[in-house]
C-alpha cells in the first residue's frame, strides 16, 4: 500500500495471507487543482470518483480529458493506475537544441519537456512509451 520494497526470506511451510484486487476500468475527467484530486468516471457504474495526486504517480501529468486508464482496486482505494493504449501529445514548442544535434528539448501541449530527436518540430504529434513515460516514436 505503501509502495515501499524490502527483502523477505519466506518459509516453505508457513500459511501466507493473500489479498484480493480488482482491476476497472475508468475514464479520466478533470484534475481538481485545489484539493489535487484526479476525477475518474467508472465506466461500468458511470459513477465519478477521485484519486489522489499521490495514487496516480507520474502518469498524471499524462492524462488528458477522456483518456481510458485501468486501476487497480484494494477494498476502495487504488493502488495503481495504467494508462490504456498509447499516449499521444502535440508538440507545443522546441526550447533547446542539444550541441550534438542529435536532439532537442521541447516542451509537450501538457507542459511536461523531454529530450526527442532533432528532426521533431514545432506542432508535430508524438507518441510517449506508457510504461517508461520516455519518447516513443512521431505520428
Amino acid at each position: 500500500m505503501t509502495g515501499t520494497i524490502f527483502e523477505k526470506t519466506l518459509s516453505n511451510s508457513a500459511k501466507y495471507e493473500t489479498i484480493k484486487t480488482e482491476w476497472q476500468t475508468g475514464t479520466f475527467s478533470y484534475k481538481d487543482e485545489v484539493d489535487n484530486i484526479y476525477h475518474l468516471m467508472d465506466l461500468e457504474t458511470y459513477e465519478d470518483f477521485g484519486i489522489s495526486a499521490e495514487s496516480i504517480g507520474e502518469v498524471g501529468d499524462w492524462l488528458t480529458e477522456g483518456m481510458e486508464i485501468h486501476f487497480e482496486l484494494y477494498g476502495e482505494t487504488v493502488i495503481q493506475v495504467k494508462v490504456k493504449g498509447d499516449i499521444t501529445m502535440k508538440v507545443a514548442e522546441v526550447t533547446q537544441a542539444k550541441d550534438s544535434g542529435k536532439d532537442v528539448t521541447v516542451m509537450l501541449a501538457n507542459g511536461v519537456t523531454m529530450h526527442v530527436p532533432a528532426y521533431i518540430k514545432e506542432g508535430d504529434e508524438i507518441i510517449v512509451d506508457k510504461l517508461n513515460l520516455d519518447f516513443k516514436s512521431r505520428v
